[in-house]
């Protein structure tokens, strides 16, 4: 999983961004700042993209937990 966020975004809700992102429990996911974004926050696997105006941790985590339930998730492992 690949998570990118705007570098301006608020202190708090970057804190959020990046503590979702360096939590362990969250998965193999990685994160960064992509300062031409548009959208607040983009979560992208292998299939889909979640693109998000406004910094929504917990729909970026259900994404993610949709995907590592992906048996597509799975290959290589």
């Amino acid at each position: 999983m690949i998570v990118t966020y705007r570098p301006d975004l608020p202190a708090e809700q970057l804190a959020q961004v990046r503590a979702f992102v360096t939590d362990s429990t969250a998965g193999r996911v990685v994160g960064g700042a992509a300062p031409d974004q548009a959208e607040a926050v983009k979560a992208v696997h292998a299939y889909r993209t979640i693109a998000c105006h406004t910094v929504d941790v917990d729909a970026v985590r259900g994404f993610t937990r949709d995907w590592f339930a992906d048996p597509r998730s799975k290959v290589g492992e």
